[in-house]
């Protein structure tokens, strides 16, 4: 059985239809979405948790240029959107921690699609 919050990979998965050069990047933003995953599983606080988090989306958006970046933020809000059902419906922590890591990542996004493409940060 799985835990609550990481059953969404299935639902969420990256569009298939990557131009040939396209694949490494989008390689590179599943392996920051299963880190990301990851993250409420570690021994961390809550406030380490939210900075790991973006920490983790900034050193993937440096190694792929922030090209693709837009697959993750929209798989980031999709989930997010379905964490916030889910605690409605009642209190989990390992959701609550997952949360916190979804907010860290986001934090980073939202800055993110605000920034020209060619200016890295």
């Amino acid at each position: 059985m799985h835990k609550p919050g990481f059953g969404f990979r299935e639902h969420l998965a990256m569009p298939a239809l990557f131009r040939e050069d396209d694949s490494d990047i989008a390689e590179n933003w599943d392996r920051c979405w299963n880190t990301l995953e990851s993250l409420p599983c570690r021994d961390l606080p809550i406030v380490a948790m939210h900075a790991e988090a973006a920490r983790i989306v900034n050193s993937y958006r440096a190694v792929t240029e922030g090209r693709g970046i837009e697959h993750i933020e929209e798989r980031a809000q999709a989930v997010y959107r379905l964490t916030v059902d889910r605690l409605a419906a009642g209190s989990d922590e390992h959701l609550n921690r997952f949360m916190a890591a979804l907010d860290g990542a986001l934090s980073v996004l939202r800055q993110v699609r605000w920034e020209s493409p060619d200016r890295p940060r």
